[in-house]
């Protein structure tokens, strides 16, 4: 709009150079996006899983996109569900169904004996083990296909785009309400009208450098997180973890990893003590009263009632 008033006003030189910083916008959001687009599709294509597939009594690998309903899947150790399917066969075959459910626990999959079948779902990986599934769904069919068309959905503005276009539409509020008490002030005294309204758009306090300048600073900050293997697939998005005020996740295997350790401790002998170290890993420390505890010092857990070495077993 601004380059269309400078343009009828006859001022080539601030048209120009509004024209140039929208330039400059639009291209460095598009081509940020382009290259986002192609490192995901790259990421897709190296993450393609395949399936082991029986066709015409001959076993053969093809791409799990390919795989349909009938087909005889062979799973083992390792690979990744392609479809939803009953299972036909199966020799020690957990399931890390964690993709679909959140739960880290795997689940055993074998054929019922009650005339039913146990199933896997697409998206899922066998843990160990062997088997034979038989397809049911794919692809928008299968229980994971369903949750994605959940997330379908157009995002919504990101909270920077809220805030940016709050602060726009105060600010056209501002602008618009000034240039027009100084356009009708100078017409009441008589000024030409062309200089009143070359006058009235000098005014308007819309800084045009604003979306270039937000433009970039998303970019560098897409950059850097992709330096740290975080792929930004929309700029706005770079600045809404900023924004994250609560975060609301199940604990089960997402958190914690499938991992508990002991942090603090009690015992008769020596109180309470923290035990500071991560997962099982053979590293850590013991800290009673803000000092360290030697190893040759630190309370022995494996000690209890009836055990040889416990305090006052006979």
């Amino acid at each position: 709009m601004a380059a269309a008033l400078t343009i009828a006003t006859v001022d080539p030189s601030d048209a120009s150079v509004i024209l140039l910083v929208i330039t400059v916008n639009t291209v460095v959001g598009v081509v940020q996006e382009v290259r986002v687009e192609e490192a995901v599709a790259a990421l897709s294509a190296m993450n393609a899983p395949s399936a082991r597939v029986v066709r015409d009594g001959e076993e053969r690998s093809v791409a799990a996109s390919e795989v349909v309903p009938g087909d005889l899947v062979l799973v083992a150790e390792g690979d990744v569900v392609p479809a939803d399917a009953d299972v036909l066969a199966a020799a020690s075959l957990p399931a890390d169904e964690s993709s679909l459910t959140g739960e880290s626990a795997s689940v055993e999959k074998a054929p019922d004996g009650d005339g039913t079948r146990g199933t896997v779902s697409a998206g899922t990986v066998i843990v160990r083990g062997h088997g034979r599934v038989d397809v049911t769904a794919t692809g928008a069919d299968s229980a994971l296909g369903r949750i994605a068309a959940l997330m379908g959905a157009a995002p919504g503005p990101a909270p920077l785009q809220h805030r940016l276009a709050k602060f726009g539409r105060t600010l056209a509020t501002v602008t618009v309400t000034l240039c027009a008490i100084v356009l009708t002030l100078g017409l009441v005294r008589g000024q030409p009208v062309e200089l009143m309204i070359v006058a009235a758009i000098s005014l308007a306090a819309v800084p045009e450098s604003l979306p270039a300048v937000v433009t970039l600073a998303l970019a560098l900050g897409a950059r850097r997180m992709a330096d740290r293997h975080a792929v930004v697939r929309r700029l706005p998005a770079v600045e809404t973890p900023g924004s994250v005020t609560v975060i609301a996740t199940d604990e089960t295997g997402t958190l914690a990893e499938g991992r508990m350790a002991a942090e603090q401790l009690w015992t008769a002998s020596v109180g309470e003590a923290l035990v500071a170290g991560t997962g099982y890993a053979p590293d850590g420390r013991t800290v009673r009263n803000g000092e360290t505890v030697p190893p040759s010092e630190a309370p022995d857990l494996t000690a209890g009632p009836g055990r040889p070495d416990a305090p006052g077993s006979p």
